[in-house]
């Protein structure tokens, strides 16, 4: 099974790609499934669940974010991976 854990939409300030797009490429590409993760931003289940029954490809909800302690010397970012079942549903 080929999966990419990290893959950023146009939800992502630096990324010009759809989330259908970037789902569209990564099926193009032999992927079984992805992790879209974008900054700040949790991909809806309800999207993930359309494009899923679209492209046949799992879509990972995941959250790529970032917590700031101090403006001037501390700037450190924290990912967490989300997965509910999308086949059920």
């Amino acid at each position: 099974m080929k999966i990419d854990f990290h893959v950023h939409t146009s939800q992502f300030i630096n990324a010009v790609s759809s989330p259908r797009q970037v789902v569209k490429r990564a099926k193009k590409f032999g992927l079984d499934s992805i992790a879209i993760t974008d900054r700040n931003w949790l991909f809806p289940l309800n999207k993930a669940r359309r494009l899923f029954r679209e492209f046949g490809l799992l879509i990972m909800p995941d959250i790529d974010g970032e917590e700031h302690r101090d403006p001037e010397t501390l700037d450190f970012s924290w990912c967490f991976f989300v997965f509910r079942p999308l086949l059920d549903r």
